[in-house]
């Protein structure tokens, strides 16, 4: 390869940058060259484990899907089958897309196409990612690394977990998974939830100055654990699966949870010292319900 070549492959790789963790750079303040409307895509992650997490999104025109997703790969007949277990997901029309656009074109991922984020030496595990996406106008854009991220990619990545994971409730019953429980009416307006793979949190604040509530856990794991924070709820059983439930509830020396609220005020604080100290707890887990055809054993029915 001639000097010239190797000056010209080096200044049309994709931007990276020196410390391959997807650094931020300047929101983009200034539109694309072209409207950038995205009709679909998916961004998975691994950490070194069986399952991938992470994101897909549709858009038709007319309705908008954003599912956050956890996908499992099996060998079936000499083929690997993709599973996927939905997390959340949130429904909408333009104002999604256009929610789901403006995150594109704030953190330049139409710059990300052909990126190839190779792993820094001497790294043995950590995350892997692989990013596909489909525009209006027929272009694509793909990506990958290995603990090497083009720009903005964790910006991007967590717009996307606060838009289908971070989620301020309408209505007292919450749905999850194959349970439905009901939470205070006061709570509506100023308590959110954020969902995970075996959990839904809910947290009291704004922004990221929020203070963590309780935790209701789904999982398939009983690790035996009855401390005065851990109230359980029972069995659920689902075909041949067997899950348990429980509410966490957060101290206030657990997690510095008073610190995370500094912009909370005095009254909020008393609110939360009240929460930390009554029965919320007991009171939501009277109204746990198996749903979907699913069976809550020691709980409610």
């Amino acid at each position: 390869m001639s000097l010239f070549d190797k000056i010209r492959d080096y200044f049309n790789k994709p931007v990276t940058d020196n410390a391959q963790d997807g650094d931020n750079l300047p929101p983009e303040t200034v539109e694309p060259g072209k409207d950038m409307v995205v009709t679909s895509f998916e961004l998975l992650e691994n950490n070194c484990s069986a399952q991938e997490e992470g994101y897909a999104y549709s858009f038709d025109g007319d309705k908008a899907v954003l599912r956050s997703i956890i996908r499992t790969s099996d060998y079936v007949d000499s083929e690997y089958v993709n599973t996927d277990r939905v997390v959340n997901a949130v429904e909408g029309g333009r104002e999604l897309a256009e929610t789901v656009n403006a995150l594109f074109k704030q953190n330049r991922v139409n710059k990300w196409n052909g990126f190839v984020g190779n792993n820094p030496p001497g790294v043995l595990d950590g995350t892997t990612m692989n990013f596909d996406a489909k525009l209006l106008d027929g272009s694509k854009i793909s990506a990958s690394g290995s603990n090497n991220f083009p720009k903005n990619y964790r910006v991007f990545r967590n717009g996307l977990y606060d838009l289908v994971n971070l989620i301020t409730p309408m209505s007292r019953e919450i749905t999850y998974k194959d349970v439905s429980f009901c939470i205070p009416e006061e709570w509506l307006g100023m308590v959110s939830l954020r969902y995970s793979g075996s959990c839904v949190v809910m947290e009291y604040g704004r922004e990221d100055k929020r203070a963590y509530l309780i935790r209701f856990e789904y999982t398939d794991f009983d690790d035996g654990y009855t401390g005065d924070d851990v109230l359980n709820i029972g069995t659920l059983k689902k075909g041949e699966e067997t899950y348990y439930l429980r509410f966490i509830l957060y101290r206030e020396n657990n997690g510095n949870v008073f610190e995370c609220s500094k912009t909370l005020t005095d009254e909020q604080k008393a609110y939360l010292k009240s929460i930390y100290s009554g029965d919320i707890r007991q009171k939501i887990a009277k109204t746990v319900k198996a749903v979907n055809g699913a069976v809550l054993e020691g709980g409610n029915e």
